[in-house]
């Protein structure tokens, strides 16, 4: 349904000529495949919705494809080409005033920082977006920034603490998520490993587990199909250890496979094939200028 409607009003808003209508919907299809893990074609709707955004000045746009754009890096492993993304965007959220997007912007920024082993910062940036998210009553942000403060803490050896956070995701009253209760039953999970505590961690990485497959996000399913397989290993139940191995490689190369694959080296010639498009609707649009200054009204 996502990709039929925003197909639809891609193609209502190209017949009418708005151009504000055409990011739009570009940029919903764009999400909608970064959601899937099809990078390639997010990527290349992102790119068409961030060039119209750039020839009508639609800053709004342009940061939201700009932090799209940092995410799709991320996921490729990309951690210092996606800071540098995320810079741009706070850049144009901070012109904006846009307080949503910015703690959007600072949680990403944690992330990156945590894939380039920078705890300082990581840690600085989840505080500047939890902060925001509290201001902005955005629960699922919120949520979402516990978690990490749980995984900050669990990397640090601070279990406890750790525990803490992952917990108040869990039994939060106000907000509850099932995505976000998959990556806190993982991380208690974790926990409960680091503490020899094996049966615990299989109980929790179980719910995890069960979660991430309700919600069919394959990064948490291979996260608790992980802890499972190193669990039961340690527990010494190898038959079970080599069932969730094998299903831990299954999900691994789902995650890796050419599809997801892009070669961000040739983002520079994407870049410049969607600014092409940009010019050459500049140029149909100057036509039909010229050609209605002929007419009589």
């Amino acid at each position: 349904n996502t990709i039929k409607l925003s197909n639809y009003a891609f193609i209502l808003a190209e017949k009418i000529r708005y151009d504000k209508g055409q990011t739009t919907a570009l940029a919903n299809l764009a999400r909608y495949y970064y959601v899937k893990c099809d990078y390639e074609l997010s990527l290349r709707y992102l790119l068409k919705s961030s060039a119209i955004s750039d020839y009508i000045h639609d800053l709004d746009g342009k940061a939201g494809m700009t932090n799209l754009l940092a995410l799709i890096c991320l996921a490729q492993k990309k951690f210092i080409p996606a800071k540098k993304e995320l810079y741009s965007a706070i850049s144009l959220n901070k012109k904006l005033n846009n307080s949503q997007r910015l703690a959007g912007n600072y949680f990403n920024l944690a992330l990156a920082s945590k894939e380039l082993k920078q705890s300082d910062s990581t840690f600085y940036y989840i505080q500047l977006s939890k902060k925001l998210a509290v201001k902005n009553n955005d629960d699922h942000l919120i949520a979402m920034n516990n978690n990490r403060l749980g995984e900050y803490y669990c990397s640090e050896g601070r279990s406890e603490e750790a525990v803490f956070y992952y917990t108040s995701v869990i039994k939060n009253p106000k907000y509850q998520n099932d995505w976000e209760n998959s990556f806190a039953y993982t991380g208690l999970a974790k926990c409960s490993y680091s503490k020899k505590k094996y049966n615990d961690a299989i109980l929790y990485a179980l719910k995890g587990l069960e979660l991430a497959q309700k919600t069919n996000t394959l990064w948490d399913i291979h996260m608790a199909l992980k802890v499972l397989h190193e669990a039961y290993h340690a527990a010494g139940k190898d038959a079970l250890a080599y069932k969730f191995q094998t299903l831990e490689k299954q999900y691994s190369d789902s995650l890796s496979n050419e599809k997801t694959e892009i070669e961000l080296t040739s983002l520079s010639l994407k870049r410049k094939e969607a600014e092409n498009d940009a010019l050459m609707r500049k140029n149909q649009v100057a036509q039909q200028k010229a050609a209605n200054s002929q007419m009589l009204m």
